[in-house]
């Protein structure tokens, strides 16, 4: 199993690859050359988990569901 990806590009389809892989249990470092774009991946980011959660969209995974890791940086 894969346990550990990084996504260049901090875009609409990086974000969301990153919110995928980190649903699935991946931790995800994220990379991008500005910071800016960052700093909006990881509010949409945590912010459609939040939702996602609250809508209670993912199952319970009987306490194993951990917060998902995100190592954001810039390149």
């Amino acid at each position: 199993m894969i346990e550990k990806i990084a996504v260049l590009g901090a875009g609409q389809m990086g974000n969301g690859i990153a919110h995928v892989a980190a649903l699935a249990g991946c931790q995800v470092e994220l990379i991008d050359i500005s910071e800016g774009q960052l700093q909006k991946a990881e509010a949409a980011i945590t912010a459609n988990l939040d939702r996602q959660l609250k809508k209670i969209l993912l199952p319970s995974l009987n306490g194993k569901m951990r917060k998902p890791i995100f190592l954001i940086r810039q390149s």
